[in-house]
């Protein structure tokens, strides 16, 4: 996928828009910048193409919630932590599966 290339676009709205166009469905995917400096959208483009373009970047709507643990606890490189902050983690991350069994990420909100 090394082919996408994200772009920042003015369409006279409120943010820029970041888009690119999907090299195998070839549909053209956008979202917005958040941002009405062009050159922070650039740094936000050059950002979304390069998760694109190593696999990294899937839509919030997509995220399941293992996928989200797993990539939480990768990151964040759980065994080097103390065990305290470990054992919290972990904690918080079973009670969430346990009380609301979540899953995809966008099931969990701040209700």
């Amino acid at each position: 996928m090394d082919e996408i290339s994200v772009i920042a676009v003015d369409y006279n709205r409120k943010f820029l828009v970041l888009q690119y166009v999907n090299p195998v469905t070839g549909k053209r995917k956008t979202k917005s910048a958040k941002t009405v400096s062009r050159k922070q959208a650039e740094k936000l483009a050059i950002e979304w193409q390069t998760e694109l373009r190593h696999g990294l970047y899937k839509e919030p709507s997509k995220l399941t919630w293992s996928e989200f643990r797993e990539r939480y606890e990768d990151e964040h490189v759980l065994p080097q932590l103390r065990l305290n902050s470990r054992e919290r983690i972990e904690s918080t991350f079973s009670m969430i599966e346990e009380l609301m069994a979540p899953q995809r990420l966008q099931q969990i909100t701040s209700q």
